[in-house]
């Protein structure tokens, strides 16, 4: 028979795959505020987080600071607990290949979405998790150059710029401190 409950907790469904038995931690991630700390100290477990998304919202998922020995995946679920943006983040993804962040494709609806942390074989420990809005800028073929500052974990920035079909241009970067591994993508 129906009945109700209230509670001034979080109601936290897990997603399909997963059973509460398995989440070691839950969490919570804001937008372009403070990062949130996963643990998951017994092998076996996943680390839980969840976010507020809004359609169309253009994000980007950084990691930092990783004490787990092996590696980690990260799984992406859409309010309906369904892998997020299928044929491309379908699957988990590892953190050796994340280069420190995900960049994530407009979110598809509103909601709250879910990010699952599990590291592989026997791992166990911890990572931070930021989650910031994709920067966006137009950038000129003349004059001055752009600034822009990526200061968040796992940042990431859409350029844009007035070009033609077949038109030549170049692209230099200046009094860059961004990591070795920062890939410009065009």
């Amino acid at each position: 028979t129906g009945g109700s409950a209230t509670s001034s907790a979080d109601f936290v469904v897990i997603p399909r795959g997963y059973a509460v038995a398995n989440v070691a931690t839950n969490g919570t991630l804001v937008v372009d505020q403070a990062p949130a700390r996963v643990t998951v100290p017994t092998a076996g477990k996943v680390g839980l987080l969840r976010f507020a998304g809004t359609k169309g919202q253009r994000l980007s998922l950084g990691f930092t600071g990783s004490t787990i020995p092996t590696d980690f995946s990260v799984s992406l679920f859409t309010p309906y607990g369904a892998p997020f943006a299928r044929d491309e983040y379908d699957a988990p993804r590892l953190s050796k290949y994340l280069d420190g962040g995900v960049e994530l494709p407009p979110l598809p609806s509103n909601g709250v979405y879910q990010i699952i942390i599990a590291p592989t074989g026997t791992g166990t420990g911890s990572v931070t998790a930021t989650l910031s809005s994709r920067i966006t800028r137009a950038l000129s073929l003349t004059g001055n150059g752009t600034p822009l500052t990526l200061g968040r974990a796992g940042q990431q920035a859409e350029l844009s710029l007035p070009v033609s079909a077949g038109q030549r241009i170049g692209l230099g970067f200046t009094a860059s401190s961004f990591a070795p591994n920062t890939t410009v993508t065009l």
